[in-house]
């Protein structure tokens, strides 16, 4: 799509379906290899501009970008970093989280946890901290879903305790299943792996499945959650409801390693599942298209 036409579709078109689509299209057209990956910055920068409040194409905007940080390489990132805070800093002072209520707080909870996960953004960071130990009680619940999202992404050891305290004591099923995804969040080794153990006894057999399927889409640490379950493979398959290992797999569809995938290959195609064979090789397929797809995006040069 040419430059002008896009722009007019994000800054002048009043229903936010339409750019919804033009942001979808335009990050498909990336991954397909149709449109150069600055693309797709170009279009979320210009809806930053314009001032976007829709929280639906946040959404979206926000997911691309977490989807984009996983495809990037290591050096990338580091560029890839300072744009996300450039980007979205302004913006999400137009939405103060500690104020915003209804819709725009879902906006404001959104471009927290990207600046906060994807940006490394400092004052996001802190803000999350303040909101987790409790500084904010009247925030909206929207924001304090997020704080719980970008501390569980680096937390210190005292608050990931208290994620874990948070998990066994809650008191309604969407708390419980909040804190239990966030012990996997971690890029921290120890952490991590004393989540993955739990998988083996303490967390129900039914919830255990989503856990693992959870940490193997963790970008740093996903390969660990991979040799867990390799590790493991017996005593996760007596344990586990045999329908719920290839929702586990799932997860493997985010690797984007050449080496991580061939192994994965191997091991699934020396290991045969009792139900779901199909499933598997759709997460197969996907997991390909992430490799391949990454490879192509490291071609890139971010400026």
């Amino acid at each position: 799509m040419p430059p002008d036409q896009r722009r007019a579709l994000l800054t002048e078109v009043e229903v936010p379906l339409e750019r919804f689509v033009t942001l979808d299209d335009t990050w498909f057209a990336v991954m397909a290899g149709h449109t150069p990956p600055e693309e797709i910055l170009a279009t979320i920068a210009e809806l930053a501009e314009a001032g976007e409040s829709d929280p639906s194409v946040w959404r979206r905007a926000t997911s691309v970008l977490a989807e984009l940080n996983r495809l990037l390489s290591d050096t990338q990132r580091t560029k890839f970093e300072p744009w996300v805070r450039s980007t979205l800093g302004d913006t999400l002072e137009a939405f103060p989280p500690l104020e915003c209520t209804d819709r725009s707080a879902e906006v404001a909870a959104t471009l927290m946890v990207t600046l906060g996960v994807a940006g490394v953004d400092p004052a996001a960071r802190d803000l999350a901290r303040s909101v987790f130990d409790g500084e904010h009680p009247e925030i909206h619940s929207a924001v304090g879903a997020a704080s719980l999202e970008v501390i569980s992404h680096d937390p210190d050891d005292d608050r990931y305790a208290e994620i874990r305290r948070r998990w066994k004591e809650a008191s309604n099923p969407q708390d419980e299943q909040r804190h239990l995804g966030a012990l996997v969040a971690t890029i921290h080794p120890e952490q991590f792996h004393s989540a993955l153990t739990l998988c083996l006894g303490d967390i129900r057999s039914q919830d255990a499945p989503y856990v693992l399927r959870r940490a193997l889409s963790n970008r740093v640490r996903g390969t660990d959650a991979w040799d867990f379950v390799v590790d493991n493979w017996n005593a996760l398959s007596e344990r586990l409801p045999s329908g719920s290992l290839p929702r586990m797999l799932e997860g493997i569809r985010g690797f984007t390693d050449e080496w991580t995938s061939l192994a994965v290959e191997r091991f699934l195609g020396d290991h045969t599942l009792p139900t779901g064979e199909r499933q598997v090789a759709q997460h197969l397929e996907r997991m390909q298209s992430s490799v391949a797809i990454a490879a192509r995006i490291h071609t890139w040069d971010l400026a």
